[in-house]
């Protein structure tokens, strides 16, 4: 996985930019980096809320929008949702939950490797392909099927 992992790669990377590693931008590079999901600028700022009070929204965003300029973050745009933020910059694709908005990542290989088509003109060329789909994660999808069989059996039947 191309992804930046360790506080040493994210130094080097902000060295490179003539940049300092300080501790909000550690704070919110180590939120990148073990968040399961992708986060929105807005979550990430409270994570690091937690462990540092006095950071605020801006340096949040603006350090998110640095980290995506250097290469160390992929802003993910689901429609008109908010963005959000993943260190994993492997082309790979994403499923969006269409209940709770969870996002989770899978591989089509065939895709990523589908010549590039042409854009309208003026356009810039594409970087890479992106497939968005949308579904029920397993969690909601498990929710969604106990509720309809507890609404099944109902109050009129025991099940014992």
């Amino acid at each position: 996985m191309n992804t930046v992992t360790s506080r040493h790669q994210l130094r080097e990377a902000l060295t490179h930019a003539d940049l300092a590693c300080t501790p909000q931008r550690l704070a919110i590079f180590e939120v990148l980096a073990e968040a399961r999901s992708h986060p929105s600028a807005e979550e990430v700022y409270l994570a690091v809320r937690a462990s540092m009070p006095t950071i605020s929204r801006d340096t949040v965003y603006r350090t998110l929008a640095l980290f995506e300029e250097l290469g160390l973050l992929d802003r993910v745009q689901m429609s008109s949702e908010c963005a959000r933020f993943e260190p994993n910059l492997t082309p790979h694709h994403h499923v969006v939950c269409t209940r709770c908005g969870v996002v989770a990542d899978f591989d089509w290989t065939e895709v990523n490797e589908l010549p590039r088509p042409p854009l309208p003109e003026g356009w810039n060329t594409p970087s890479r392909p992106h497939v968005l789909y949308r579904g029920t994660c397993p969690a909601c999808k498990n929710n969604s099927q106990t509720t309809k069989s507890n609404t099944i059996e109902g109050a009129d039947h025991d099940p014992d």
